[in-house]
Formats: C-alpha cells, sequence, structure tokens
C-alpha cells in the first residue's frame, strides 16, 4: 500500500477522498477505521492538530463497532505515540504503550505490530535520553528477526524515526 512504501500525502489524500464519499450512517468495517488511519498518517507527515481532530473522531466514531474495535485501538495507539513523541512527550507515548501492550500483542501480528514495537522502542528511547538501551534492544528484538518494508513510513516524514532507525541498523 501507499502507507507501507512510505508515500504517506498520496495515502492521505486516497483515505481523505474515501472519507468524503462515504455513506457515514455505516458505523462497520472501513468506515470505521478511516479516522484512525488518517490520524496515524497526519501524526507521521507531522500535522499534529489533524490527527489529534481524527483520534477525537475515530473514538466517537469507532466506539460502537466491536467487532473491529482491536484493530481501531492499535491504529490509535500508534497516531497518539506519534503525536507524543513529534511534540516532544515521549513519557505520554511510553506510558499509553505500558498500559496496552498486552492488548496490542494479543490483537496485533506482523506488519501491524512491527512499527508499534519501532514506536514503543522510540517512546522509550527519548523518554529516557537513550538511558533505557537494552529495553529499546529488547523490544526491537523480533523487528530485527523479521524487518521489512513495512518500517518505511515511519521515516518518511520524519527525521528522529529515521536517525533512530539508521543508528539501530534498521533504516
Amino acid at each position: 500500500t501507499d502507507l507501507l512504501a512510505g508515500e504517506l500525502e498520496h495515502a492521505r489524500e486516497r483515505w481523505a477522498q474515501i472519507e468524503v464519499e462515504l455513506d457515514l450512517k455505516t458505523r462497520a468495517g472501513f468506515v470505521t477505521l478511516l479516522p484512525c488511519r488518517l490520524a496515524y498518517v497526519d501524526a507521521l507527515l507531522g500535522n499534529l492538530d489533524d490527527a489529534r481532530r481524527w483520534l477525537a473522531s475515530s473514538r466517537e466514531r469507532g466506539a460502537e463497532d466491536a467487532a473491529n474495535r482491536a484493530v481501531i485501538e492499535a491504529w490509535e495507539t500508534a497516531a497518539e505515540a506519534v503525536v507524543a513523541c513529534r511534540a516532544d512527550e515521549p513519557g505520554k507515548a511510553r506510558a499509553r504503550f505500558a498500559e496496552r501492550w498486552r492488548a496490542l500483542e494479543d490483537a496485533a501480528t506482523g506488519e501491524v505490530l512491527r512499527p508499534l514495537r519501532v514506536l514503543r522502542a522510540f517512546a522509550i528511547h527519548a523518554a529516557s535520553n537513550g538511558a533505557d538501551g537494552a529495553e529499546v534492544e529488547r523490544v526491537l528484538a523480533p523487528v530485527r528477526e523479521h524487518a521489512g518494508r513495512e518500517l518505511l513510513h515511519l521515516a518518511a516524514r520524519w527525521p528522529a524515526m529515521r536517525a533512530f532507525l539508521a543508528e539501530r541498523g534498521l533504516g
């Protein structure tokens, strides 16, 4: 997809167009997933106010979608983490991951969980000013085993993440 290839602007344009054309009376499936995905992309692009607005919309729209709740929460957690880290509040992201991590591991696999692990490791690193290197490496160990193209999007428009990944041989 455009997102995984790091083509964030294109992914955002496409999802925003779908959002405009959707019948919002439908409260399931892709309709409820769009706001959290748009929040994530806007956060990665550095559009933090837009990301926060999409997060609020996601919470409202996704509240009734029990079937997709775990997926929505994974995307929301990722978006919240990016917003917090880019707003120079990585401690908030670290705390959010700590409280939600078991549920995220249960709900997400593979190409969804690896970027979440990287975001968690980045938050740990940034919140500790690099002092928690062993914990960062523990979180990243499963990513190293299977790292693929799904990490490209994290660094596409986020210089601090690009440097973090490069320092760890993942960029």
